[in-house]
C-alpha cells in the first residue's frame, strides 16, 4: 500500500536473513551498479552492498507491483537516487547487517542510523565538523554518554543532508536539533527515530511534521524496539 501523503513508511531490515541469494541479487542490477559491486576489493564489502541494494530494490518492486529487476532507478545531479517518473521518494541507510528504508509521496525524505560504538576522536571530530555549541556540549557529556551524544547530531545532520541532497558538508556546521528547520526557504522536519536498541537513527522530511508508519515487505520488518511491523507515533514521540 502506498503511504499516505502525511506520512513516512519505515521497513526495518535484516540483510543477512534476506531470502535471496547473491546471484539471484545481482541479477537486478543495472550495469553501473555491478560495475560498482566488482570494484570492491573484499568479498564482505561486495556482499553487503549486493544485500543492500537488493533489498531496497524487492522494497521498491513492493510498491510498484513490479519485478527487482524493473525498478527504474535513476541518480540525478547530486547523486541522490530516485524512481525514474515515480511520485514515490526513499531514502535508504544501514549498519552492518541492520538497514533502513523510508518511503513517502511526493516530500524529499532522508534517513541515517549508526552503531553505537565509544570512539577516541569523538570531540576532534566535532571541532572540525561541528557548531561551537555542539562541541561544547560533548565536551561537558560524560565519556560513557559521549558516543551516543555525538551519532544523536551526526545522524541528524545526515539524515537532513540526504533528503535535501546538498551532501553533508552543507549540513555539519549547523546546529543538529529536532523539530522544523528551514533549509533553501522551505520547512524541513527533523527527528529521531527508536529503532535498535545499540543504534542511533534519526529521519528528515521536506514539509510538517508526518506521522511515521512501521511497515512489513517482501524482506520482513523490524519495527521499533522490536514491536515489529505496523507501529505507529508522531515526530518526536517515541
Amino acid at each position: 500500500m502506498l503511504p499516505a501523503q502525511d506520512e513516512i513508511q519505515m521497513q526495518g531490515v535484516r540483510l543477512d536473513t534476506l531470502p535471496w541469494s547473491q546471484d539471484e541479487m545481482r541479477g537486478w542490477l543495472l550495469s553501473e551498479e555491478a560495475a560498482r559491486a566488482d570494484a570492491f576489493v573484499f568479498d564482505r564489502d561486495r556482499t553487503r552492498f549486493l544485500r543492500r541494494r537488493g533489498a531496497l530494490k524487492a522494497a521498491l518492486a513492493g510498491y510498484l507491483d513490479a519485478e527487482p529487476s524493473h525498478v527504474p532507478l535513476v541518480w540525478d545531479e547530486r547523486g541522490k537516487p530516485r524512481l525514474r517518473g515515480g511520485e514515490i521518494r526513499f531514502s535508504a541507510t544501514a549498519s552492518e547487517e541492520l538497514a533502513l528504508f523510508a518511503f513517502c509521496l511526493d516530500r524529499e525524505v532522508g534517513v541515517d542510523i549508526e552503531q553505537v560504538r565509544k570512539r577516541s576522536d569523538d570531540i576532534e571530530v566535532a571541532r572540525h565538523f561541528f557548531s561551537p555549541a555542539e562541541v561544547a556540549e560533548l565536551e561537558s557529556t560524560d565519556l560513557e554518554s559521549r558516543a551516543r551524544a555525538f551519532l544523536r547530531m551526526w545522524t541528524l545532520k545526515e539524515a537532513l543532508a540526504k533528503a535535501t541532497g546538498d551532501g553533508m558538508a552543507v549540513h555539519v556546521r549547523r546546529t543538529a536539533r529536532e523539530g522544523e528547520q528551514w533549509v533553501r526557504g522551505k520547512p524541513w522536519t527533523v527527528g529521531r527515530l527508536a529503532w535498535e536498541p545499540g543504534l542511533e537513527a534519526a529521519f528528515a522530511i521536506e514539509g510538517r511534521s508526518p506521522r511515521i508508519v512501521w511497515v512489513s515487505g517482501a524482506c520482513g520488518s523490524l519495527g521499533p524496539r522490536g514491536d515489529g511491523p505496523g507501529s505507529a507515533c508522531r515526530c518526536g514521540v517515541y
